[in-house]
């Protein structure tokens, strides 16, 4: 058996910060702040809420 290398563990998209919510893999903050606004609006907003 092989030991993966640290480059062998990364996705091909360089995909490396993860959402909160859901786990998807995505490149950076601003694709997770796109990616929350797109998908995840509905939660965010019932997380805050609930932290009033």
């Amino acid at each position: 058996m092989t030991k993966k290398s640290r480059t062998d563990k990364r996705s091909k998209s360089g995909a490396q910060t993860e959402c909160p919510i859901c786990k998807k893999m995505l490149r950076g903050a601003k694709g997770v702040k796109m990616h929350m606004d797109e998908r995840h609006a509905d939660q965010r907003a019932n997380a805050q809420a609930g932290a009033k």
